[in-house]
């Protein structure tokens, strides 16, 4: 499938007014979460109630995905999979995957549940949360295990309290290179990487600052726990006028040097070659989207 998603907001799979606003939330895609967000004697009412809004699910919506309970509790995974595999499904988020035998392992379960639930062959697709440093180093191979991979999300939450960075401001430095790794990673394997959430609801200036952080780095979306935080990460994942305006004249410029048989044109200034020309292609697609 082909992943556009700049803002993937949460909805806890148990609260019925957040999973009945979750269609019309505005955010590209909507994860419908069955782990963390779910206490243990609700995790039967979520499942029974994505069922339910997954039959109903609009075909103009977001993209629905849900975040199953990891792979370690079969018993929980079983029964998310038992609940979220049908029609309306784009994809399932995994949280803990730490190597490419855990994806084999989802994708030889996603297998037998699409048979079951007569969907199409490799239709339900896959985004591993890497949490940690172990998985973090393993992310390229995670990535290229399948096909059935779109993403890479980061759950930075975790990773601060594996590495131990301190729970106060300024905990950047413990994740940046995680970060910026991770994106080396999706990329080098083709795939989407996804920034984890802004933890603070109310600093709206914040999530704005560290969506625009994300953008610089490479990555093609963030993840969002409220809904407030929608419009921040759609603004600073947004081409800006003057970038949409340059990459017109690159493109331009590209398409008149070709006719003459040029390999390289100038664009105020600057020495434009292909790989300039296909970010600019790239970036006029997502502005039109």
């Amino acid at each position: 499938m082909t992943l556009f998603a700049r803002s993937w907001l949460y909805v806890p799979a148990q609260r019925e007014r957040m999973v009945a606003r979750a269609a019309t939330c505005g955010a590209d895609a909507v994860i419908f979460d069955l782990e963390d967000a779910v206490p243990a004697a609700e995790k039967g009412a979520a499942r029974e109630l994505l069922v339910s809004t997954l039959a109903a699910w609009p075909n103009d919506g977001p993209q629905a995905f849900a975040r199953i309970n990891a792979l370690e509790g079969y018993a929980e995974a079983h029964a998310d999979f038992d609940a979220a595999v049908r029609p309306g499904l784009a994809g399932l988020v995994v949280p803990k995957v730490e190597d490419a035998v855990t994806v084999k392992r989802l994708c030889d379960y996603l297998d037998v549940w699409e048979a079951a639930r007569g969907l199409p062959e490799g239709s339900i697709a896959l985004v591993p949360m890497i949490e940690s440093p172990r998985a973090l180093l393993l992310a390229r191979e995670i990535a290229l295990e399948s096909p059935r991979v779109v993403g890479l999300a980061f759950g930075g939450e975790d990773y601060k309290q594996v590495v131990r960075a301190p729970i106060a401001e300024g905990t950047a430095p413990a994740v940046a290179y995680a970060r910026a790794a991770l994106v080396v990673a999706a990329r080098a394997a083709d795939v989407e990487a996804i920034d984890g959430v802004w933890t603070r609801i109310d600093d709206l200036d914040g999530c704005t600052r560290e969506a625009t952080e994300a953008r610089a780095l490479g990555f093609g979306g963030k993840t969002a726990i409220h809904p407030s935080h929608i419009a921040p990460i759609h603004a600073a994942f947004a081409p800006t006028e003057a970038e949409i305006a340059h990459a017109r004249a690159v493109v331009e410029a590209a398409a008149a040097g070709e006719a003459r048989g040029e390999g390289a044109v100038r664009v105020d200034g600057e020495m434009v070659d292909p790989p300039v020309v296909e970010r600019a292609r790239a970036l006029l697609e997502r502005a039109v989207r």
